[in-house]
């Protein structure tokens, strides 16, 4: 359960609020609730007016979203639920997971709701956690068929008769993570100690259901099952004493020198020298030992220590204490087992940002939603989480992005944020004093505390000068495929790098001289030199050999050393990359890799790379033919965009019509852009809000609206008047009451009165109340007629919203007594400005008395320097000695400064104001 996805429904009509509900946000724009919260039970008809509120207060789970709603999906057999589809996304990462109880034994739920027992004295509701057991075997409910919810902690009988869990209906239902059902049904008979909720079952496999919460081409909702059976015998997780560092968590192989191994008792790691952040470490470690889930994530370049900190660390544990270690393949990382995940145990995340980085893919942002709630989870502490990351990652998983940018890494940053500890590149002088003490007892630590320059004593050890020596110092052909794994793996590649793809980037950094006198057998020998190992550890292009937990690949693949990644990020980021390496990630890379790296690419603004890799993996069928089109869009590759957006049409998403044709417009090519928007118009969505027939007794209900407005403007917005008008009668069908308005005006604008005044007609027989707003759009438009008569409607229909507005209005349509009917209703209401909008326009109708009479009404309600702007009003009549009578009086109320300067100030100050419209629940 996310507590970002928490939503507080109102819905009603035009007159008042009706009803009031809880929701859960199961996707972007769907919102998952009770049907009796939105749809009136009498008629069976939605609520006209739904307001949704997204999101928890609690600032810690992010800020609140206000959306407007339709109904999108009932059930088709009248089953209490119902779906809402918003006006604008809201987006949260992680996705919804599915599950339905098993087994004989009562499960622990959890849910969040707005009931009525929450209410204050202002009326306003606060949140309930719903907790408690739901029995699998039991039934209840009006019809049967429910599940039971017995609620742990439950408010008291009203006296007033109303249901104290009112309110809650429409909150979702979870056990172990998984959404169970939807709660519809509260049960006085056991005291409000018992809810009601409709399964999942229910609804989550329905044909029409499903339509809408899968994207196209996505699986189908799978309900997992939940029962209370512990968790398998067999551990997921390895004894720590089990556990070799060297092979099982990639500690650095230590540098091996000439006499070093000569003592049998010689650790395989050299002797640990602590230093200041092993105390932060330590103090960790210790916290999760005494029963607390804790977080820490070291960051610091490659060889600084990091893994061996951690390593260390965890020495201290009880020996009950397990390591859950999972290893991904040098090119994937995965989460899946999480939630097998038991007590006292420590996750091991070494470069988390192979867990969290996951371009073109949700993964990331699931996996970061998971392990935030496995810290968070009561039932599951004590666990401890490690991570390291160098500091280029860090920043990408934790920056804030700018406003309005795309944030890829909200729920990482909300998960590692606060929890990271710095691993200095070098030893200080008091860690070199500790150093030289342990030198007596290990001589690889002497050797490096007597060769390592300016204390990189960790980098030493590892053998990161060697390696450096050896790639400054390689042939030219060895030093070819060094670097083209190293741009390679700058531009997004995972880090197992197949040999073809090696071979074919190496051409681009040999010349032709060097590239023709190179012997047949130059691969196998080069790769042989860069495998070898340094002082006993890796070389710097090393074999990547089968291995339990490692996929299988059908070509030798290498892995690029990661002292020469780092260095490769300070001096080659900047640099050209070979169209060699473009030509070989297009011929030889996975289809995967591709399509993530032109997601990266794509993002850094490299769009015409992008297009290349993302072209290739769309071929491979990996990414969507829409993408692809948009990377040509975006690399200006119009022509070659037209073909995916061809393509994705043939596949079904009519979308690519439309934005064919728009990219047609904005490129200025209109006479194709009116063919593409031609054929788009031709789309068959029928006007009717059934869209999805299945069967007679299966249909899903949409409101199309948006998209039909959307693509009624676009072909009004390049000429096609006919053809627009069409489609706002589609979206008018629909139910969209902007539709008929809009159209009115583009039939006004295209000199067509008598079809322009039909559709006003129709407009106004519509029913739509908002008729303040619709008569300032036409008086704008230049139908001043229809607008004062749509005011006149207005003002006659007793909406007292805003008054102060309402008046602003009918003043700028020319329409004076009724504009100051309602600066009277407005000055009546408290608002003193209100009189002096009115002299305003009075004066400025050159109805001076009256003008005058409502400088004096703001002077008795206490602003005596209405007096001072009424004498200058007096002045510029030609009216002196009353300017100066009124002046007078305005002294004797204390403004005493001289008229004009006083005036100029008053006048200032009392400019005249309109408030803006007050937005409705």
């Amino acid at each position: 359960m996310d507590p970002r996805r928490l939503a507080d429904i109102r819905a009603g009509d035009a007159r008042q609020r009706r009803t009031r509900g809880s929701g859960y946000l199961i996707g972007p724009r769907l919102v998952l609730t009770a049907r009796h919260v939105v749809v009136k039970r009498k008629t069976g008809r939605s609520w006209t007016r739904i307001a949704v509120r997204v999101g928890h207060p609690d600032a810690h789970h992010g800020p609140i979203a206000q959306r407007r709603a339709t109904v999108c999906w009932t059930h088709p057999d009248g089953e209490d639920v119902a779906l809402l589809e918003l006006d604008k996304p809201v987006q949260v990462p992680g996705r919804v997971r599915w599950g339905r109880p098993v087994g004989t034994t009562a499960l622990p739920y959890t849910g969040l709701g707005f009931p009525l027992h929450t209410a204050g004295a202002d009326g306003a509701r606060g949140i309930e956690q719903l907790r408690g057991m739901l029995p699998p075997l039991a039934s209840g409910g009006p019809g049967g068929g429910l599940y039971v919810l017995d609620q742990e902690a439950a408010p008291r009988l009203r006296s007033d008769g109303l249901r104290a869990w009112g309110g809650v209906s429409g909150a979702a239902v979870f056990c172990q993570d998984l959404l169970v059902g939807v709660a519809i049904w509260d049960d006085e008979e056991h005291e409000n100690r018992r809810l009601h909720a409709i399964p999942a079952h229910v609804f989550a496999t329905e044909p029409a259901f499903t339509a809408h919460v899968t994207t196209p081409g996505g699986p189908v909702p799978e309900l997992t099952p939940v029962d209370a059976q512990p968790l398998p015998d067999e551990p997921l997780e390895l004894r720590i004493d089990a556990i070799d560092p060297l092979t099982d968590l990639d500690v650095h192989q230590p540098i091996d020198i000439q006499g070093s191994w000569w003592s049998p008792s010689l650790p395989k790691l050299p002797i640990y020298v602590e230093r200041p952040h092993d105390a932060k470490l330590r103090q960790i470690t210790k916290a999760a030992a005494d029963g607390k889930s804790r977080l820490l994530v070291l960051v610091g370049g490659s060889s600084t220590g990091k893994t061996r900190a951690c390593w260390e660390a965890i020495q201290a544990l009880p020996d009950h204490w397990r390591l859950w270690l999972y290893e991904p393949s040098p090119s994937e990382a995965a989460l899946e087992t999480l939630d097998r995940i038991r007590p006292h145990t420590v996750v091991w995340l070494d470069e988390i940002q192979r867990h969290l980085i996951t371009p073109g893919s949700p993964d990331g942002e699931d996996r970061a939603a998971g392990l935030r709630n496995l810290l968070n989870a009561p039932g599951r502490a004590p666990v401890l989480i490690l991570g390291t990351v160098w500091p280029k990652n860090w920043d990408r998983l934790t920056t804030q992005p700018a406003d309005g940018a795309e944030d890829p890494h909200s729920a990482a940053r909300m998960l590692l944020t606060g929890h990271d500890l710095i691993v200095p590149e070098t030893f200080t002088d008091v860690d070199l004093a500790n150093l030289e003490t342990a030198t007596e007892h290990d001589p690889r630590l002497a050797y490096a505390a007597e060769h390592a320059e300016q204390g990189h004593i960790t980098q030493f050890l590892a053998g990161a000068p060697a390696l450096l020596e050896c790639y400054h110092t390689a042939r030219h052909e060895v030093r070819a495929l060094i670097e083209a794994a190293m741009d390679a793996r700058l531009v997004g590649h995972s880090p197992a790098l197949p040999v073809s793809l090696l071979e074919t980037a190496a051409e681009g950094y040999l010349t032709e001289i060097q590239w023709d006198l190179l012997p047949e057998d130059w691969l196998r020998t080069a790769l042989h030199e860069t495998g070898r190992p340094i002082h006993g550890i890796r070389g710097p292009l090393s074999p990547i050999r089968s291995r339990r937990g490692r996929p299988s690949y059908d070509e030798p693949h290498y892995l690029l050393s990661d002292v020469l990644e780092q260095h490769a990020l300070t001096t080659r980021q900047h640099r050209r990359v070979p169209e060699s390496v473009w030509q070989a990630l297009v011929d030889h890379a996975q289809p995967n890799d591709q399509y993530r790296m032109a997601t990266e690419l794509h993002m850094r603004m490299r769009h015409h790379d992008a297009w290349l890799l993302c072209a290739a993996a769309a071929e491979a069928g990996i990414a969507p033919p829409l993408m692809a089109a948009h990377m040509a869009r975006d690399a200006r590759l119009t022509d070659e965009a037209l073909v995916w957006y061809e393509r994705a049409a043939d596949a079904g998403d009519t979308d690519a019509l439309w934005e064919a044709a728009h990219v047609l417009e904005v490129r200025g090519r209109s006479s194709e852009a009116l063919v593409w928007y031609e054929r788009a118009a031709e789309d068959t969505i029928p006007p009717q809000p059934v869209v999805h027939v299945i069967d007679e007794r299966h249909f899903a209900v949409v409101n199309p609206s948006p998209m039909l407005m959307a693509r009624a403007e676009a072909l009004q917005r390049v000429g096609l008047v006919d053809e627009a008008l069409v489609w706002y009668e589609r979206a008018a069908d629909a139910g969209d009451t902007d539709a008929l308005w809009e159209a009115t005006l583009m039939m006004w604008a295209a000199g067509r009165t008598e079809q322009a005044l039909t559709l006003y007609q129709h407009a106004v027989e519509s029913g739509d109340l908002d008729l303040w707003s619709r008569a300032k759009m036409l008086r704008d438009a230049g139908m001043i007629d229809q607008a004062r008569e749509l005011y006149q409607h207005a003002a006659d229909s007793g909406d007292n919203r805003d008054v102060w507005s309402r008046a602003a209005m009918l003043r700028d349509a020319g329409m004076i007594d009724q504009a100051l009917d309602w600066y009277r209703r407005a000055a009546d209401s408290g608002e003193t400005l209100a009189l002096w909008d009115a002299a305003a326009m009075l004066r400025n109708a050159g109805l001076i008395d009256q003008a005058l009479d409502w400088y004096r009404r703001a002077a008795d309600k206490g602003d005596s320097s209405a007096l001072l702007a009424a004498a200058n009003m007096m002045r510029k009549a030609g009216l002196t000695s009353d300017a100066q009578a009124l002046q007078q009086q305005a002294a004797e109320r204390g403004c005493i400064l001289p008229a004009r300067r006083r005036v100029r100030r008053v006048e200032g100050k009392h400019r005249p104001y309109r408030a803006p419209d007050a937005e409705e629940e």
